[in-house]
């Protein structure tokens, strides 16, 4: 899912100008309570898989930049 972009942008690794992309990936917490979910609740394991982290990623490089 991308996120307007207003003003400059320049990647501090490539030096490219194209604006970054969001990322959502499930976080380390996440996977946490999924495998406690799964030993101890096993209806309610894929709670966790709702933990989700977003960060910013280079469109040149695929670099994270937060």
């Amino acid at each position: 899912m991308n996120q307007p972009y207003s003003g400059q942008y320049r990647c501090p690794y490539c030096g490219t100008n194209l604006p970054p992309y969001v990322v959502s990936q499930i976080s380390s917490g996440g996977w946490v309570v999924f495998a406690l979910m799964l030993l101890f609740c096993f209806p309610l394991f894929w709670i966790g898989l709702l933990m989700k982290d977003q960060h910013q990623v280079c469109a040149q490089c695929r670099v994270r930049l937060n």
